[in-house]
Protein backbone atom coordinates (compact mmCIF):
# COMPACT_ATOMS: atom_id res chain seq x y z
CA UNK A 1 0.00 0.00 0.00
CA UNK A 2 1.02 3.60 -0.66
CA UNK A 3 0.97 6.02 1.74
CA UNK A 4 -0.95 9.52 1.01
CA UNK A 5 0.11 12.91 1.56
CA UNK A 6 -2.37 12.66 5.13
CA UNK A 7 -1.10 9.50 5.74
CA UNK A 8 -3.93 7.29 4.37
CA UNK A 9 -3.27 4.25 2.52
CA UNK A 10 -4.57 3.98 -1.49
CA UNK A 11 -5.10 0.74 -2.79
CA UNK A 12 -4.32 -0.04 -6.38
CA UNK A 13 -7.27 -0.59 -8.81
CA UNK A 14 -9.19 -3.78 -8.85
CA UNK A 15 -8.27 -6.45 -11.88
CA UNK A 16 -10.46 -6.64 -14.80
CA UNK A 17 -12.85 -9.20 -14.83
CA UNK A 18 -11.56 -12.15 -16.97
CA UNK A 19 -13.85 -12.45 -20.34
CA UNK A 20 -15.52 -15.68 -21.25
CA UNK A 21 -16.94 -14.99 -24.40
CA UNK A 22 -14.99 -13.97 -27.83
CA UNK A 23 -15.89 -13.82 -31.44
CA UNK A 24 -13.95 -14.13 -34.84
CA UNK A 25 -14.71 -14.09 -38.89
CA UNK A 26 -12.28 -14.21 -41.35
CA UNK A 27 -12.27 -16.91 -44.45
CA UNK A 28 -10.80 -20.18 -44.96
CA UNK A 29 -10.01 -22.61 -47.96
CA UNK A 30 -11.01 -26.23 -48.50
CA UNK A 31 -11.40 -28.68 -50.98
CA UNK A 32 -14.86 -29.93 -52.27
CA UNK A 33 -14.61 -33.10 -55.24
CA UNK A 34 -17.52 -34.02 -57.64
CA UNK A 35 -17.01 -38.03 -59.42
CA UNK A 36 -19.06 -38.11 -62.55
CA UNK A 37 -20.18 -41.28 -63.95
CA UNK A 38 -22.10 -40.53 -67.11
CA UNK A 39 -24.32 -43.62 -68.78
CA UNK A 40 -24.38 -44.16 -72.10
CA UNK A 41 -27.45 -42.45 -73.84
CA UNK A 42 -28.84 -42.89 -76.87
CA UNK A 43 -30.70 -40.16 -77.38
CA UNK A 44 -31.85 -39.83 -81.79
CA UNK A 45 -31.67 -43.66 -83.45
CA UNK A 46 -29.23 -43.00 -86.73
CA UNK A 47 -32.69 -45.35 -88.33
CA UNK A 48 -34.65 -42.31 -87.65
CA UNK A 49 -32.13 -40.02 -89.49
CA UNK A 50 -31.15 -42.54 -92.51
CA UNK A 51 -32.71 -41.61 -95.74
CA UNK A 52 -34.03 -44.63 -97.52
CA UNK A 53 -34.60 -45.49 -100.46
CA UNK A 54 -37.10 -47.47 -102.03
CA UNK A 55 -37.38 -51.21 -103.58
CA UNK A 56 -37.68 -51.36 -107.33
CA UNK A 57 -38.89 -53.90 -109.68
CA UNK A 58 -39.85 -57.57 -108.77
CA UNK A 59 -37.86 -60.51 -108.26
CA UNK A 60 -39.67 -63.37 -110.39
CA UNK A 61 -38.24 -64.51 -113.39
CA UNK A 62 -39.23 -66.75 -116.34
CA UNK A 63 -43.08 -65.64 -116.32
CA UNK A 64 -45.29 -62.76 -118.49
CA UNK A 65 -46.05 -59.62 -117.55
CA UNK A 66 -43.38 -58.77 -115.11
CA UNK A 67 -42.35 -55.40 -114.24
CA UNK A 68 -38.34 -55.08 -112.81
CA UNK A 69 -36.59 -51.98 -111.81
CA UNK A 70 -35.36 -50.73 -115.38
CA UNK A 71 -37.83 -52.42 -117.32
CA UNK A 72 -40.70 -54.82 -118.50
CA UNK A 73 -41.86 -58.41 -120.19
CA UNK A 74 -44.93 -58.38 -121.71
CA UNK A 75 -47.31 -60.95 -122.41
CA UNK A 76 -46.89 -63.98 -124.87
CA UNK A 77 -46.22 -63.20 -128.22
CA UNK A 78 -47.69 -65.01 -130.99
CA UNK A 79 -45.46 -66.28 -133.91
CA UNK A 80 -43.18 -69.36 -133.36
CA UNK A 81 -44.81 -72.13 -135.54
CA UNK A 82 -47.42 -73.96 -134.31
CA UNK A 83 -46.46 -73.16 -130.18
CA UNK A 84 -45.83 -69.78 -129.89
CA UNK A 85 -45.62 -69.76 -126.41
CA UNK A 86 -42.59 -68.69 -124.20
CA UNK A 87 -41.99 -65.66 -126.70
CA UNK A 88 -42.76 -62.11 -125.09
CA UNK A 89 -41.94 -58.92 -125.76
CA UNK A 90 -39.66 -56.36 -123.57
CA UNK A 91 -38.91 -52.80 -122.65
CA UNK A 92 -35.83 -51.36 -121.36
CA UNK A 93 -33.12 -53.54 -119.73
CA UNK A 94 -29.56 -53.37 -121.06
CA UNK A 95 -29.52 -55.19 -124.21
CA UNK A 96 -26.27 -56.60 -125.96
CA UNK A 97 -25.36 -58.88 -129.13
CA UNK A 98 -27.33 -58.46 -132.12
CA UNK A 99 -30.87 -60.55 -133.55
CA UNK A 100 -29.13 -61.53 -136.67
CA UNK A 101 -26.38 -63.20 -135.09
CA UNK A 102 -28.57 -65.20 -132.40
CA UNK A 103 -26.50 -63.95 -129.59
CA UNK A 104 -28.70 -60.98 -128.33
CA UNK A 105 -29.41 -60.97 -124.56
CA UNK A 106 -31.63 -58.92 -122.22
CA UNK A 107 -30.40 -58.24 -118.69
CA UNK A 108 -33.16 -57.03 -116.13
CA UNK A 109 -32.35 -55.51 -112.60
CA UNK A 110 -34.50 -55.29 -109.36
CA UNK A 111 -33.03 -53.70 -106.23
CA UNK A 112 -33.95 -54.38 -102.39
CA UNK A 113 -32.63 -52.02 -99.30
CA UNK A 114 -32.60 -53.09 -95.71
CA UNK A 115 -31.67 -51.02 -93.27
CA UNK A 116 -30.29 -52.19 -89.55
CA UNK A 117 -28.08 -50.19 -87.23
CA UNK A 118 -25.10 -50.75 -85.30
CA UNK A 119 -24.57 -49.01 -81.86
CA UNK A 120 -21.99 -48.51 -79.60
CA UNK A 121 -22.29 -47.11 -75.75
CA UNK A 122 -19.37 -45.53 -73.41
CA UNK A 123 -19.47 -45.24 -69.86
CA UNK A 124 -17.44 -42.59 -68.88
CA UNK A 125 -16.00 -41.48 -65.03
CA UNK A 126 -14.44 -37.98 -64.64
CA UNK A 127 -13.61 -36.18 -61.19
CA UNK A 128 -13.27 -32.12 -60.77
CA UNK A 129 -12.01 -31.02 -57.31
CA UNK A 130 -12.23 -27.38 -56.49
CA UNK A 131 -10.88 -25.53 -53.62
CA UNK A 132 -12.50 -22.74 -52.62
CA UNK A 133 -12.48 -19.96 -50.06
CA UNK A 134 -15.15 -19.41 -47.89
CA UNK A 135 -16.26 -16.90 -45.02
CA UNK A 136 -17.06 -18.32 -40.95
CA UNK A 137 -18.19 -16.81 -38.04
CA UNK A 138 -16.56 -18.47 -34.66
CA UNK A 139 -18.13 -17.44 -31.53
CA UNK A 140 -16.53 -19.17 -28.37
CA UNK A 141 -17.39 -19.49 -24.39
CA UNK A 142 -14.77 -19.74 -21.85
CA UNK A 143 -16.19 -22.62 -19.77
CA UNK A 144 -13.38 -21.43 -16.63
CA UNK A 145 -12.35 -24.97 -15.93
CA UNK A 146 -8.63 -25.80 -15.01
CA UNK A 147 -6.52 -26.05 -18.28
CA UNK A 148 -8.66 -23.07 -20.22
CA UNK A 149 -11.54 -25.26 -21.85
CA UNK A 150 -13.66 -23.33 -24.14
CA UNK A 151 -16.55 -24.21 -26.37
CA UNK A 152 -19.10 -22.77 -28.85
CA UNK A 153 -20.28 -23.15 -32.13
CA UNK A 154 -18.68 -22.00 -35.63
CA UNK A 155 -20.51 -21.43 -39.07
CA UNK A 156 -19.03 -21.53 -42.24
CA UNK A 157 -20.58 -21.67 -45.94
CA UNK A 158 -18.79 -23.14 -48.91
CA UNK A 159 -19.91 -22.99 -53.00
CA UNK A 160 -18.28 -24.96 -55.51
CA UNK A 161 -19.63 -25.49 -59.96
CA UNK A 162 -18.25 -28.71 -60.69
CA UNK A 163 -18.33 -30.49 -64.36
CA UNK A 164 -17.41 -33.90 -65.91
CA UNK A 165 -16.35 -32.24 -69.42
CA UNK A 166 -17.75 -32.98 -72.59
CA UNK A 167 -17.25 -36.72 -73.70
CA UNK A 168 -18.29 -39.45 -76.48
CA UNK A 169 -21.60 -41.37 -74.91
CA UNK A 170 -22.59 -43.03 -78.08
CA UNK A 171 -22.21 -43.85 -81.53
CA UNK A 172 -25.46 -45.45 -83.79
CA UNK A 173 -25.03 -46.22 -87.18
CA UNK A 174 -27.58 -46.63 -90.02
CA UNK A 175 -26.14 -49.43 -92.31
CA UNK A 176 -27.68 -49.73 -95.96
CA UNK A 177 -28.37 -53.68 -97.43
CA UNK A 178 -28.30 -52.94 -100.86
CA UNK A 179 -28.82 -56.25 -103.20
CA UNK A 180 -29.54 -56.01 -106.76
CA UNK A 181 -31.07 -59.02 -108.47
CA UNK A 182 -30.03 -59.86 -111.88
CA UNK A 183 -31.74 -61.52 -114.76
CA UNK A 184 -30.78 -62.54 -118.20
CA UNK A 185 -32.95 -63.74 -120.78
CA UNK A 186 -31.99 -64.76 -124.59
CA UNK A 187 -33.37 -62.54 -127.25
CA UNK A 188 -34.99 -64.99 -130.43
CA UNK A 189 -34.23 -64.93 -133.51
CA UNK A 190 -37.52 -65.80 -135.67
CA UNK A 191 -40.03 -63.24 -134.87
CA UNK A 192 -38.45 -59.99 -134.13
CA UNK A 193 -35.68 -58.40 -132.53
CA UNK A 194 -38.62 -56.81 -129.55
CA UNK A 195 -38.56 -60.20 -128.28
CA UNK A 196 -36.94 -62.50 -125.92
CA UNK A 197 -37.36 -66.21 -124.63
CA UNK A 198 -38.87 -65.42 -121.01
CA UNK A 199 -39.85 -69.39 -120.67
CA UNK A 200 -37.66 -71.81 -123.09
CA UNK A 201 -38.78 -74.68 -121.26
CA UNK A 202 -42.17 -74.27 -123.63
CA UNK A 203 -39.62 -74.62 -126.72
CA UNK A 204 -37.89 -77.43 -125.45
CA UNK A 205 -38.27 -79.47 -129.31
CA UNK A 206 -36.35 -76.01 -130.76
CA UNK A 207 -34.10 -74.64 -127.95
CA UNK A 208 -33.77 -77.50 -125.42
CA UNK A 209 -34.44 -76.19 -121.72
CA UNK A 210 -32.31 -73.13 -121.32
CA UNK A 211 -33.42 -70.72 -118.48
CA UNK A 212 -33.12 -67.19 -117.28
CA UNK A 213 -30.19 -66.89 -115.95
CA UNK A 214 -30.26 -65.29 -112.54
CA UNK A 215 -28.07 -63.59 -109.55
CA UNK A 216 -27.67 -61.10 -107.02
CA UNK A 217 -24.75 -58.72 -106.12
CA UNK A 218 -24.72 -57.16 -102.33
CA UNK A 219 -23.18 -54.41 -101.04
CA UNK A 220 -23.50 -52.76 -97.74
CA UNK A 221 -22.81 -49.15 -97.14
CA UNK A 222 -22.84 -47.14 -93.99
CA UNK A 223 -25.29 -44.41 -94.43
CA UNK A 224 -26.08 -42.17 -91.20
CA UNK A 225 -23.99 -42.07 -87.88
CA UNK A 226 -25.19 -40.34 -85.18
CA UNK A 227 -22.45 -39.49 -82.47
CA UNK A 228 -23.79 -38.83 -78.75
CA UNK A 229 -22.22 -36.29 -76.65
CA UNK A 230 -22.91 -35.73 -73.09
CA UNK A 231 -21.63 -33.08 -69.74
CA UNK A 232 -22.67 -33.34 -66.80
CA UNK A 233 -22.48 -30.40 -64.12
CA UNK A 234 -22.95 -30.13 -60.30
CA UNK A 235 -23.13 -27.03 -58.52
CA UNK A 236 -22.86 -26.84 -54.36
CA UNK A 237 -23.77 -24.90 -51.59
CA UNK A 238 -22.18 -26.14 -48.02
CA UNK A 239 -23.34 -24.75 -44.87
CA UNK A 240 -21.15 -26.24 -42.54
CA UNK A 241 -22.12 -25.61 -37.86
CA UNK A 242 -18.91 -26.73 -35.85
CA UNK A 243 -19.36 -27.03 -32.13
CA UNK A 244 -16.06 -27.63 -30.76
CA UNK A 245 -14.40 -28.35 -27.46
CA UNK A 246 -11.00 -26.50 -27.35
CA UNK A 247 -8.42 -26.53 -25.16
CA UNK A 248 -5.73 -23.78 -25.10
CA UNK A 249 -2.29 -23.12 -23.37
CA UNK A 250 -0.44 -19.96 -23.62
CA UNK A 251 2.67 -19.63 -24.73
CA UNK A 252 3.64 -16.07 -24.09
CA UNK A 253 2.44 -12.85 -23.00
CA UNK A 254 0.30 -12.17 -25.93
CA UNK A 255 0.51 -15.79 -27.73
CA UNK A 256 -1.95 -18.28 -27.62
CA UNK A 257 -2.15 -22.08 -28.94
CA UNK A 258 -5.22 -24.14 -28.53
CA UNK A 259 -6.44 -27.68 -29.90
CA UNK A 260 -10.05 -28.42 -30.72
CA UNK A 261 -12.21 -31.20 -32.23
CA UNK A 262 -15.85 -31.66 -32.61
CA UNK A 263 -18.89 -32.69 -34.56
CA UNK A 264 -19.96 -31.18 -37.39
CA UNK A 265 -23.70 -30.71 -38.87
CA UNK A 266 -23.44 -30.67 -42.88
CA UNK A 267 -26.60 -28.79 -44.80
CA UNK A 268 -25.85 -29.32 -48.81
CA UNK A 269 -28.39 -27.87 -51.43
CA UNK A 270 -26.63 -29.44 -54.65
CA UNK A 271 -28.03 -29.50 -58.39
CA UNK A 272 -27.26 -32.29 -60.73
CA UNK A 273 -27.80 -31.23 -64.85
CA UNK A 274 -26.29 -33.65 -67.62
CA UNK A 275 -27.12 -33.01 -71.03
CA UNK A 276 -26.63 -34.53 -74.10
CA UNK A 277 -26.36 -33.70 -77.77
CA UNK A 278 -27.03 -36.29 -80.60
CA UNK A 279 -25.04 -35.26 -84.00
CA UNK A 280 -25.33 -36.15 -87.50
CA UNK A 281 -21.44 -36.91 -88.36
CA UNK A 282 -20.35 -36.91 -92.40
CA UNK A 283 -17.59 -39.06 -92.29
CA UNK A 284 -19.10 -42.43 -93.15
CA UNK A 285 -17.33 -45.83 -93.63
CA UNK A 286 -17.05 -46.69 -97.12
CA UNK A 287 -18.94 -49.99 -98.72
CA UNK A 288 -18.34 -53.43 -98.47
CA UNK A 289 -19.08 -55.89 -101.40
CA UNK A 290 -21.40 -58.70 -99.58
CA UNK A 291 -21.58 -61.37 -102.53
CA UNK A 292 -21.60 -61.43 -106.04
CA UNK A 293 -23.00 -64.52 -107.77
CA UNK A 294 -24.07 -62.94 -111.03
CA UNK A 295 -21.37 -64.90 -113.16
CA UNK A 296 -23.55 -65.09 -116.85
CA UNK A 297 -22.91 -67.28 -119.68
CA UNK A 298 -23.35 -65.49 -122.72
CA UNK A 299 -25.18 -67.46 -125.77
CA UNK A 300 -24.30 -67.14 -129.37
CA UNK A 301 -26.48 -69.23 -132.12
CA UNK A 302 -29.34 -69.64 -129.67
CA UNK A 303 -31.71 -70.95 -132.63
CA UNK A 304 -28.83 -73.00 -134.43
CA UNK A 305 -26.79 -75.85 -134.19
CA UNK A 306 -23.39 -74.15 -133.57
CA UNK A 307 -24.98 -72.72 -130.46
CA UNK A 308 -21.92 -71.89 -127.36
CA UNK A 309 -21.65 -70.12 -124.33
CA UNK A 310 -18.84 -67.62 -123.40
CA UNK A 311 -18.18 -65.97 -120.20
CA UNK A 312 -19.31 -62.35 -119.98
CA UNK A 313 -19.08 -61.79 -116.15
CA UNK A 314 -17.97 -58.38 -116.65
CA UNK A 315 -21.38 -57.08 -118.51
CA UNK A 316 -21.86 -53.72 -118.30
CA UNK A 317 -25.35 -54.04 -116.62
CA UNK A 318 -23.88 -55.14 -113.52
CA UNK A 319 -23.39 -53.16 -110.50
CA UNK A 320 -19.50 -51.00 -111.66
CA UNK A 321 -18.87 -51.47 -107.47
CA UNK A 322 -19.31 -54.91 -107.71
CA UNK A 323 -18.15 -56.17 -111.35
CA UNK A 324 -16.45 -59.77 -111.16
CA UNK A 325 -17.23 -60.73 -107.74
CA UNK A 326 -15.50 -58.12 -106.14
CA UNK A 327 -15.81 -54.18 -104.46
CA UNK A 328 -14.03 -51.46 -106.36
CA UNK A 329 -14.88 -48.63 -103.93
CA UNK A 330 -11.66 -47.18 -101.87
CA UNK A 331 -12.90 -48.86 -98.64
CA UNK A 332 -13.69 -52.40 -98.45
CA UNK A 333 -14.84 -52.25 -94.92
CA UNK A 334 -17.45 -51.14 -92.77
CA UNK A 335 -15.87 -49.34 -89.92
CA UNK A 336 -16.32 -50.90 -85.77
CA UNK A 337 -15.55 -50.64 -82.94
CA UNK A 338 -14.21 -46.76 -84.02
CA UNK A 339 -14.72 -43.16 -82.02
CA UNK A 340 -13.06 -41.30 -85.16
CA UNK A 341 -15.70 -37.77 -85.47
CA UNK A 342 -14.37 -36.55 -88.31
CA UNK A 343 -13.16 -32.88 -88.36
CA UNK A 344 -13.43 -30.21 -86.63
CA UNK A 345 -14.16 -32.58 -83.74
CA UNK A 346 -13.35 -31.29 -80.00
CA UNK A 347 -10.88 -33.17 -77.58
CA UNK A 348 -13.73 -35.73 -76.46
CA UNK A 349 -12.54 -39.50 -75.33
CA UNK A 350 -14.65 -42.48 -75.08
CA UNK A 351 -14.20 -45.25 -72.74
CA UNK A 352 -16.01 -48.52 -71.00
CA UNK A 353 -16.01 -48.14 -67.54
CA UNK A 354 -13.41 -50.31 -65.62
CA UNK A 355 -11.34 -50.63 -69.27
CA UNK A 356 -7.61 -49.28 -69.31
CA UNK A 357 -8.66 -46.42 -71.92
CA UNK A 358 -11.38 -45.43 -69.35
CA UNK A 359 -8.88 -45.46 -66.57
CA UNK A 360 -6.23 -43.38 -68.61
CA UNK A 361 -9.10 -41.06 -69.43
CA UNK A 362 -10.03 -39.78 -65.90
CA UNK A 363 -9.35 -36.15 -65.92
CA UNK A 364 -10.48 -32.71 -64.26
CA UNK A 365 -13.69 -31.62 -66.06
CA UNK A 366 -13.16 -27.88 -66.20
CA UNK A 367 -10.00 -27.88 -68.30
CA UNK A 368 -11.26 -26.48 -72.19
CA UNK A 369 -15.32 -27.05 -71.52
CA UNK A 370 -17.89 -24.99 -72.17
CA UNK A 371 -21.59 -25.05 -71.19
CA UNK A 372 -22.52 -23.99 -74.82
CA UNK A 373 -20.22 -27.06 -76.90
CA UNK A 374 -18.98 -26.68 -80.52
CA UNK A 375 -19.35 -30.34 -81.43
CA UNK A 376 -19.10 -31.78 -85.15
CA UNK A 377 -21.79 -32.95 -87.28
CA UNK A 378 -25.25 -31.75 -87.30
CA UNK A 379 -27.64 -30.84 -84.40
CA UNK A 380 -30.28 -33.43 -84.56
CA UNK A 381 -31.32 -33.29 -81.11
CA UNK A 382 -30.48 -32.52 -77.22
CA UNK A 383 -32.28 -33.02 -74.05
CA UNK A 384 -31.09 -32.27 -70.50
CA UNK A 385 -31.84 -34.03 -66.78
CA UNK A 386 -31.82 -32.34 -63.82
CA UNK A 387 -31.86 -33.85 -60.11
CA UNK A 388 -31.54 -31.26 -56.43
CA UNK A 389 -31.54 -32.63 -53.46
CA UNK A 390 -30.66 -30.87 -50.00
CA UNK A 391 -28.99 -33.12 -47.62
CA UNK A 392 -27.50 -33.19 -44.33
CA UNK A 393 -24.71 -34.98 -43.01
CA UNK A 394 -23.13 -35.39 -40.22
CA UNK A 395 -19.46 -35.09 -40.20
CA UNK A 396 -15.74 -34.22 -37.25
CA UNK A 397 -13.24 -31.79 -37.40
CA UNK A 398 -9.93 -31.37 -35.65
CA UNK A 399 -8.34 -27.76 -35.70
CA UNK A 400 -5.01 -26.01 -34.78
CA UNK A 401 -5.14 -22.48 -33.79
CA UNK A 402 -2.90 -20.05 -33.39
CA UNK A 403 -3.29 -16.25 -31.86
CA UNK A 404 -1.81 -12.88 -30.95
CA UNK A 405 -3.06 -10.65 -28.90
CA UNK A 406 -3.22 -7.29 -30.52
CA UNK A 407 -3.46 -5.04 -27.15
CA UNK A 408 -2.76 -5.00 -23.44
CA UNK A 409 -6.07 -5.62 -22.47
CA UNK A 410 -6.34 -8.83 -24.89
CA UNK A 411 -9.31 -7.60 -26.67
CA UNK A 412 -8.59 -7.44 -29.84
CA UNK A 413 -6.37 -10.60 -31.25
CA UNK A 414 -5.83 -12.34 -34.78
CA UNK A 415 -5.82 -15.83 -35.50
CA UNK A 416 -4.39 -18.33 -37.92
CA UNK A 417 -5.40 -21.91 -37.95
CA UNK A 418 -5.48 -25.07 -39.92
CA UNK A 419 -8.05 -27.96 -39.88
CA UNK A 420 -9.06 -31.23 -41.03
CA UNK A 421 -12.93 -32.17 -41.83
CA UNK A 422 -14.08 -35.04 -42.58
CA UNK A 423 -17.89 -35.60 -44.19
CA UNK A 424 -19.71 -38.56 -45.20
CA UNK A 425 -19.59 -38.38 -49.14
CA UNK A 426 -23.21 -38.61 -50.91
CA UNK A 427 -24.20 -39.56 -54.07
CA UNK A 428 -27.05 -38.24 -56.41
CA UNK A 429 -28.51 -39.32 -59.41
CA UNK A 430 -30.38 -38.57 -63.05
CA UNK A 431 -31.38 -41.48 -65.36
CA UNK A 432 -28.36 -41.36 -67.30
CA UNK A 433 -25.68 -40.04 -64.51
CA UNK A 434 -24.79 -39.93 -61.01
CA UNK A 435 -22.57 -37.79 -59.06
CA UNK A 436 -20.43 -38.53 -55.83
CA UNK A 437 -19.63 -35.18 -53.43
CA UNK A 438 -16.88 -35.85 -50.95
CA UNK A 439 -16.12 -32.00 -48.77
CA UNK A 440 -13.59 -33.75 -47.04
CA UNK A 441 -10.22 -31.97 -46.85
CA UNK A 442 -7.76 -30.20 -45.24
CA UNK A 443 -7.96 -26.61 -44.95
CA UNK A 444 -6.21 -23.03 -43.50
CA UNK A 445 -7.59 -20.09 -42.65
CA UNK A 446 -7.37 -16.48 -40.98
CA UNK A 447 -9.52 -13.90 -38.82
CA UNK A 448 -10.11 -10.97 -36.58
CA UNK A 449 -11.51 -11.14 -33.06
CA UNK A 450 -12.27 -9.98 -29.69
CA UNK A 451 -12.87 -11.30 -25.84
CA UNK A 452 -16.39 -9.72 -24.53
Amino acid sequence: AQTAKYGKDVLPPPAPEPTKWSFSAGAGTRSISADFEDRPVFLTPALNVVSRLVDKGTLDSGKEGLHYGDGSIGEDRPGFGANPSGLAGYTGGTTSGSFGSGDRQVLFTSDRYLYSNRSEGFSFRSEDEDRVIYPYLSLNYDLGAPGGLSTGLRYAFARGEFDSGIHLSSLDRADETYTRHLFLYDGNNLVDDNTLIYDSSKLQAQLGDRPVQTGTQGLRTEKTKIATFVQSSVDVDLHSLTVPLEWTIDIGDRAHISLSAGPTINLFNADLSTTAWSRDLDNLAGGRALFNNANFRGRKGVFSGDYVEVDTSGNSGLNPALANGSASNDNNSLSSGTTDLGANSPNVPAGAKGSAAAAAQRSGGKGGTARSPRLPGRDVGSRTWTESENRFEWGVSAQTTFRWDLDEADRWFIELWGRYDYVNPFTMSTPVSSVEIDASSWGVGAGLGFRF
